[in-house]
């Protein structure tokens, strides 16, 4: 059994921090990707929605 054990907890933590850093930063970019994509999706079935709302008014007069 080494001493010595506060030096090698001092020494992971800036790996620790690092790993936090870059797992935060994928999750922000996945969570803004997610987002763009629901919103577009949400536009384009509210588009579709709208434009046979439109469709069938006009076949229908």
């Amino acid at each position: 059994m080494r001493k010595d054990k506060w030096s090698d907890y001092i020494l992971s933590i800036p790996l620790f921090i690092f790993f936090l850093h870059e797992i935060i930063q994928v999750g922000y970019i996945y969570f803004m990707c997610y987002s763009f994509f629901y919103q577009f999706f949400l536009y384009s079935l509210f588009y579709k929605i709208n434009f046979y709302n439109k469709l069938n008014f006009l076949l229908k007069n």
